[in-house]
C-alpha cells in the first residue's frame, strides 16, 4: 500500500494525496455527484416588475453536501455587475426544501437602482464539499432575462440601500427553540446546584426562608389613608 490509503497496490488505481478523505475499494475518492436546482417560481422573462420580485427553488444533493446559494439581479448588458444579491446556505442533507428570495420594488433596491433598468435574474449554487474530488464549478441557472424594474415617480429606493428578504422551508425555528430551552435548563440547573451546595455546607440558601407580609396604605377618595390589600 504505497500511498497508505488502506488499499493494496494490486487493486489501487488512484494515487491518494490527502489521507483526510476516504477512498473506495479501488483506492479512488468517491465521485462527487453534482447538485440539482429546480426552479419553482420566477417572473416571466421580458416582463415589467413593479411590486414584489420573487424567485424560489428546490435544492437537492444526493451526497448530502451543503451549499451556498445566491440569487442575483444582474445588469443585462454586463453579467459581471450585480444590482443586488440574496445568499442562502443549506443546513441539512438530501432534499433541502424550498428556498426563496424576495425584493420589494423599489424598497429593497440599492440607491443606484435605475427606474426602468433592465436586469437578469440568475441563481448560482456553490458546493461546500471540500473533498479532493469535489465538483467545485458553480451550478448556474438563469431564472429570467430582461426584467424591467419600474416604480412610481414619487417612490425611490431607500437612501441607505435595501436588501432582499429570504425564506426557507426548513427547521431553523425548531433549532432555535431547542437552543433557548437548553440555555434555560442549564441556568435552572446551575441555580439548583448552587442552592444544594450552600445547604450541604450549613449555609442557608439565599431567600430560602424569606417571607413577605406587606400591607399597602392606599388613599381613599377623601385623601385619607386606609389599609389596602396585602
Amino acid at each position: 500500500d504505497t500511498d497508505n490509503d488502506g488499499i493494496t497496490d494490486d487493486v489501487d488505481v488512484c494515487p491518494t494525496l490527502d489521507l483526510t478523505w476516504p477512498v473506495n475499494e479501488t483506492g479512488c475518492y468517491p465521485a462527487d455527484r453534482p447538485p440539482r436546482l429546480d426552479l419553482v417560481e420566477a417572473p416571466a422573462s421580458e416582463s415589467d416588475v413593479n411590486d414584489a420580485l420573487v424567485v424560489a427553488w428546490l435544492y437537492t444533493d444526493e451526497d448530502g453536501d451543503d451549499a451556498l446559494m445566491t440569487a442575483a439581479l444582474r445588469t443585462t448588458n454586463d453579467a459581471a455587475t450585480n444590482l443586488s444579491t440574496c445568499t442562502l446556505a443549506s443546513n441539512a442533507s438530501g432534499v433541502l426544501g424550498r428556498f426563496e428570495c424576495r425584493w420589494m420594488v423599489p424598497g429593497d433596491l440599492p440607491p443606484h437602482a435605475h427606474n426602468g433598468g433592465v436586469y437578469d435574474l440568475v441563481l448560482s449554487v456553490q458546493t461546500l464539499n471540500r473533498s479532493p474530488a469535489a465538483e467545485l464549478e458553480p451550478l448556474v441557472v438563469v431564472a429570467a432575462t430582461n426584467l424591467t424594474l419600474r416604480w412610481d415617480a414619487g417612490s425611490s429606493p431607500p437612501a441607505g440601500g435595501g436588501s432582499a428578504s429570504d425564506g426557507q422551508t426548513s427547521v431553523p425555528w425548531l433549532l432555535g427553540g431547542l437552543v433557548v430551552g437548553l440555555v434555560g435548563f442549564l441556568a435552572a440547573r446551575s441555580v439548583a446546584s448552587r442552592r444544594e451546595a450552600l445547604q450541604k455546607g450549613g449555609v442557608e440558601a439565599p431567600f430560602s426562608s424569606l417571607e413577605t407580609n406587606i400591607n399597602l396604605e392606599i388613599p381613599d377618595d377623601n385623601g385619607s389613608l386606609g389599609e389596602g390589600e396585602p
